[in-house]
């Protein structure tokens, strides 16, 4: 099987078998259900560690230390939290950490959370992820004419960064990847942070939760220039995320993000500026 068939076949399994799992908590749920779901999780986690291994590249020192982080969630996380973790070794995430944070996490200063979250060289390694909608799209396609750009786009950006709208507009207008017909015509394009309701229901992640990973509305992502910038200054790739759940944080390289989330969904993850 060549890497490409087994890249494939290594999402159709997480598709399949990961789709609906970890949509509710432990707690909403019998705790019989719950232990159901948590064998289900494990027996697909032997079915894709499986396929890891077999993956081209993929040696056994990797294989094993994608098993180490994916059993350390499953033995104390949520249903949710596991499968992400276990969504992120389907995906091929290899250079990635999860870490779960206290329920204090979101009164905390940047810079004791930079400290909880270690090894992170500057608060501007805390990244969040937003959802845009372009406002002036044709609410009911998700293309509005021959230069039409996205419906939507998740921007991550470092947390002491300042979102600047106007910019994703125009780096979305300008991108030959993104639209149609290059610039788009500006009546077209016009983005805005969706509103946190819609957020959620097109994303399946609620306030700050929300991440690519699993996202159930695949977009194009633009990853502000400011966070490469400060990770070349550290002489670092590693940033921290949302890891799809309110307790769950996601460290992972900037090479392997591009390249996986531009893999799995198909769709444009681009570096711009996109800040004040």
């Amino acid at each position: 099987m060549s890497s490409v068939e087994a890249d494939n076949s290594l999402e159709a399994e997480a598709g399949a078998n990961l789709g609906t799992l970890g949509q509710q908590e432990p707690n909403r749920v019998s705790d019989e259900s719950a232990e159901l779901r948590l064998g289900h999780l494990r027996d697909t986690l032997l079915r894709l560690q499986a396929k890891i291994d077999t993956l081209a590249g993929r040696d056994a020192k990797t294989a094993s230390l994608v098993l180490n982080r994916v059993e350390t969630v499953l033995g104390k996380g949520s249903v949710a939290a596991q499968r992400l973790v276990l969504l992120a070794a389907a995906y091929g995430l290899e250079r990635c950490l999860f870490r779960r944070c206290p329920a204090a996490y979101y009164t905390w200063t940047l810079e004791q959370r930079r400290q909880f979250l270690e090894p992170a060289p500057t608060v501007y390694h805390l990244c969040k992820s937003l959802i845009l909608e372009n406002t002036r799209a044709n609410v009911d396609d998700e293309a509005s004419g021959p230069g039409a750009a996205p419906r939507y786009v998740c921007v991550i950006l470092p947390y002491p960064a300042r979102l600047h709208t106007e910019k994703v507009t125009q780096a979305v207008r300008c991108s030959s990847e993104l639209c149609q017909l290059c610039p788009a015509p500006r009546s077209q394009v016009h983005y805005q942070v969706a509103p946190a309701e819609q957020c959620q229901r097109i994303t399946g992640y609620g306030y700050n939760a929300v991440t690519p990973l699993g996202m159930r509305t695949p977009m194009p992502i633009l990853v502000a220039s400011v966070l490469e910038k400060w990770l070349k200054c550290c002489r670092d790739d590693c940033f921290w995320l949302g890891g799809g759940a309110t307790d769950l944080k996601l460290n992972v390289s900037l090479s392997d993000f591009v390249r996986v989330f531009s893999r799995v969904h198909r769709l444009p993850v681009l570096i711009r500026d996109i800040t004040y």
